[in-house]
């Protein structure tokens, strides 16, 4: 069994180089922009609660430019 003589800091890179940690946060912030995104398009469909989607469409906005800084 290979060991790292510390694990927290190990970093693998996949195929094209880039580290495994980016990827995952890149797909992070995929997911979440696609969620800001519905979010959006509620508040279209539903005007009067529009005030709230819009709210939650900016928390998973602020989610996915955190996800690229960590």
């Amino acid at each position: 069994m290979l060991s790292n003589h510390d694990d927290s800091t190990a970093i693998i890179k996949n195929k094209v180089g880039e580290t495994e940690t980016g990827s995952f946060a890149m797909e992070a912030m995929r997911r979440f922009r696609a969620m800001a995104l519905l979010c959006r398009q509620a508040a279209v469909r539903d005007p009067e609660r529009s005030w709230k989607l819009l709210a939650e469409a900016e928390y998973w906005e602020h989610l996915a430019a955190a996800a690229l800084v960590h």
